[in-house]
């Protein structure tokens, strides 16, 4: 039986399973090996304001890195969210998003949002030999982020929020549940 692995990416692409059998006449299996940041992780922040990075999360950039670069250097793009939280990339979904805001008409609104508010407060963030990174201060007052924080992933990539942030936001958002419903409708033909 031959069988052949893919990765699925952060771009979050199903065509690549679809394209797995599609592309192999007589090929009786696939072995899809999804890229996509997802669960909860607690975490803590020591006092230099470095956190692990969960190692689900780390095996993830790392395999992204070696897609986009041929190393395994591990690097996290750290920004500010709109919500009261840190978004992190991996650096090629990130150069992405910066390639997609350079192309906006350089003096419009949204341009100057975007830049404003994502891209000038990120920073590029190593994964050290014990799997962590650093966030700065400002990102961390930003964030509210103290002695524990918490990894959400989110498919593409992933989010660092406090304890007390995450269940206020959780609380609030989950309450209502037609806004639940209503995001679940948005998803024609789910599984179950």
């Amino acid at each position: 039986m031959e069988v052949t692995t893919r990765s699925i990416g952060v771009d979050g692409s199903l065509q690549a399973l679809k394209a797995c059998t599609e592309d192999r006449p007589g090929l009786e299996r696939c072995q899809v090996k999804a890229l996509n940041f997802r669960s909860t992780f607690h975490h803590t922040l020591d006092g230099k304001g470095r956190t692990s990075v969960p190692s689900r999360f780390r095996e993830i950039f790392a395999e992204l890195a070696r897609e986009a670069t041929g190393t395994e250097e591990e690097t996290i793009v750290l920004t500010r969210h709109v919500d009261p939280c840190l978004i992190a990339f991996p650096p090629s979904a990130w150069f992405a998003f910066e390639a997609k805001v350079a192309e906006l008409p350089q003096l419009s609104r949204k341009a100057t949002l975007l830049k404003r508010v994502f891209i000038a407060h990120a920073e590029e963030c190593p994964i050290d030999a014990h799997g962590r990174i650093r966030i700065s201060q400002p990102l961390r007052s930003f964030a509210a982020l103290e002695r524990e924080v918490i990894w959400v992933g989110q498919i593409n990539n992933c989010e660092i929020w406090s304890p007390t942030r995450w269940d206020e936001y959780l609380r609030k958002r989950t309450a209502d549940e037609a806004v639940m419903a209503e995001a679940l409708d948005e998803l024609d033909d789910l599984p179950f």
